[in-house]
């Protein structure tokens, strides 16, 4: 039965809701927990891409995404930060005779607490919810705790891996049955300037249970057009299995051209 948008109740929220609470969450626990920060230490990142075609389809892509952050770098002062992180990426299709198909939909966001043990390694707790067609899942609920450490850092490039646990409960878009459990958690993410100007990030995630494995690489190319502004082309893909059910793997890979602005 589809969930209704007008109403809010504990045992029947939607995605919204969920993506409304994890922004609360991050919201309390921040303004607690660094009230006597400096307030310099705030930073962040939108982009946002669109693109429109015309033909015996039309289609209209939307994307944009944010990410604010406090403490971002090592302060022994103040060895805690926080990430919060939302992402929009919708997709629709118009044939010629007026009917209107989402071909793709996904909300993501994400909270993280991040506390430094030292400049080249951290333990960081994340809580997330993800809605993606593509994966045929409804409503992902992602918990995980984390340790990572810087393994190589030397002039413009930085290598982090991270190691833990994890938590996943999936419901999915059709009658598959739901999943949850917990497993474990492994993650990387590079970042390098490639000549001047121009720099690249690539991060690659696993969670696994004894019933589940979700994966995601994302990989973006940005240009520095001034001090606070990028032009990138960003590309995600990820993976969803399932043992417990006789369907395929679900795949969604996208590719963006995206503006961005630094703050």
């Amino acid at each position: 039965m589809k969930k209704s948008n007008l109403s809010y109740s504990l045992s029947n929220p939607t995605r919204w809701q969920h993506i409304l609470c994890v922004l609360s969450i991050c919201t309390a626990i921040s303004g607690a927990a660094v009230a006597d920060s400096n307030p310099d230490t705030w930073s962040g990142k939108l982009t946002l891409g669109f693109e429109h075609s015309t033909g015996t389809t039309n289609s209209s892509d939307v994307n944009a995404s944010l990410v604010v952050e406090r403490n971002k770098n090592f302060q022994a002062s103040h060895p805690i930060r926080h990430t919060f992180n939302a992402i929009v990426d919708t997709e629709k299709t118009k044939q010629d005779n007026g009917k209107e198909t989402k071909t793709r939909d996904k909300d993501a966001a994400s909270y993280q607490l991040g506390y430094f043990l030292d400049e080249q390694s951290h333990i960081e707790g994340t809580i997330s919810y993800l809605h993606d067609i593509n994966l045929k899942i409804d409503e992902g609920k992602f918990a995980s705790i984390e340790y990572i450490r810087d393994v190589f850092t030397k002039s413009a490039h930085k290598l982090a891996i991270g190691i833990g646990i994890a938590y996943l409960d999936i419901i999915y878009t059709n009658t598959q049955p739901e999943i949850n459990g917990v497993g474990g958690q492994v993650s990387y993410n590079y970042t390098g300037q490639l000549t001047t100007g121009v720099s690249l990030n690539h991060k690659g995630l696993l969670k696994a249970t004894a019933d589940a494995r979700f994966a995601s690489l994302n990989t973006g190319i940005s240009y520095a057009l001034t001090e606070n502004t990028s032009l990138s082309l960003m590309h995600h893909f990820s993976t969803l299995s399932d043992d417990t059910s006789n369907q395929d793997d679900e795949h969604n890979s996208t590719t963006h051209l995206t503006i961005g602005v630094s703050f």
